[in-house]
């Protein structure tokens, strides 16, 4: 008997294992192939006959289609199923990714990854959806936080393996590869991932229904806070990967080797973040270990601050107190998703599509703001990290907090 519970229980894990595994690939897709061509760009401006601009372009209209294009793929899973949305997505993203290998003009490319980045956003918007399917608040915050630590670390290896691949086979290796992981990605999902949305709880897919489902989310006052905050909580990160090449390359002067290992160091920051928060939020509860988090982040950003003016440009003050943001912002950004999901199982596909559209359109902002505003010190970056951080605290507070408290 107790063998058999053993092997009952190894059983329960492995399957677990092999869940978050595939959450994570699913999360994952939308970094990656963002990241992955990163070191092809300038061979992509000579092969293409195009500029710089152009290229960087693809990059730009990917971001853009990724963030609209999740207002639509919630609904749709909500309505037809997981697996449906699933398979139409990644088929759409494994179509894209050929077209982009073939693609003999910038013109193509550009059109190309549109439709990629519109596949690709399918692909976490229903991933937390099917989390949201599986599990309940707290164990939901946990399954996040090793999907966003999954994210993190692929953040920082995909350049290098994209630089890889251009140096072996080309840029258009690239995308091939894309192609190559998404279709092995979609065949694995249609053999083991049962469908987790049954037709009984699904909604209808009216436009009304859809506008109504959306008009209640942007109503709800902890559905808004949470995904407002997350979405500030991603911005602080988003600015720091906007500027700190600069910051660190041209101001502080390092090499492009030690940029490269304080950008990693803060990235393990951020990954040291999200595997606390799995412990955490299994002993504390969702929202301190939120609470615990943003107070991190807040402090750390002023110590960040503080540094920075006081002293002369140095890689270490500007880098390493930014290690401790991104910690404070790991422990909280899962369970900010986490809480502005759970509360809607019906329509959980719509309320992941809203909190991804506001992360991507509160960071493309935030980031775009103080990229404009840069003037060559790194204080800019510095200023826009504790904005995000206290903004982060502040709607956190006003629109979740005081609430849950008011009502205990």
């Amino acid at each position: 008997l107790y063998s058999s519970a053993a092997s009952d229980v190894y059983k329960r894990q492995l399957r677990t294992s092999a869940f978050i595994v595939l959450m994570c690939s699913l999360v994952s897709i939308g970094g990656i192939s963002v990241t992955l061509i990163l070191p092809s760009m300038p061979s992509m401006v000579i092969d293409l006959e195009s500029s710089a601009a152009g290229v960087q372009l693809t990059l730009g209209v990917f971001m853009i289609a990724f963030g609209v294009a999740q207002l639509v793929w919630g609904p749709l899973s909500d309505r037809y199923g997981r697996r449906p949305t699933l398979r139409l997505g990644l088929g759409l993203y494994v179509l894209a990714s050929v077209c982009c290998w073939a693609s003999p003009t910038i013109e193509l490319l550009i059109i190309s990854r549109a439709l990629q980045a519109i596949g690709a956003c399918c692909a976490p918007v229903v991933a937390r959806a099917v989390v949201r399917d599986i599990y309940e608040r707290e164990d939901m915050a946990r399954i996040m936080s090793y999907v966003i630590l999954a994210f993190a670390v692929s953040g920082i290896l995909a350049p290098s393996f994209g630089a890889f691949i251009e140096e072996s086979i080309g840029w258009r290796g690239n995308f091939a590869f894309m192609a190559l992981i998404s279709a092995v990605l979609l065949a694995v999902i249609l053999t083991v991932l049962p469908e987790t949305h049954p037709a009984s709880r699904r909604e209808p897919s009216n436009a009304r229904h859809v506008i109504r489902n959306y008009c209640v989310l942007l109503s709800n006052h902890q559905h808004l806070g949470y995904a407002l905050a997350g979405s500030l909580s991603y911005s602080a990160y988003f600015v720091f990967s906007s500027i700190a090449a600069f910051a660190l390359i041209e101001v502080a002067n390092v090499s492009p080797t030690l940029f490269a290992l304080l950008y990693a160091a803060v990235a393990f920051g951020y990954g040291i973040g999200t595997f606390t928060s799995a412990r955490l939020a299994r002993r504390l509860g969702l929202d301190r270990t939120v609470a615990i988090g943003l107070a991190v982040s807040v402090l750390a950003s002023l110590l960040h601050n503080v540094l920075v003016l006081d002293n002369s440009p140095n890689p270490y003050t500007i880098a390493l107190p930014m290690v401790i943001v991104a910690i404070g912002l790991g422990m909280g950004f899962a369970n900010l998703q986490a809480g502005a999901i759970a509360p809607f199982p019906v329509f959980a596909g719509a309320a992941s599509s809203t909190a991804g559209f506001l992360q991507m359109l509160v960071s493309s902002v935030i980031g775009a703001v103080a990229l404009q505003f840069y003037n060559g010190t790194p204080l800019v970056m510095t200023a826009g990290i504790l904005f995000s951080a206290a903004g982060m605290a502040g709607v956190y507070y006003i629109l979740v907090w005081r609430r849950i408290n008011a009502t205990d």
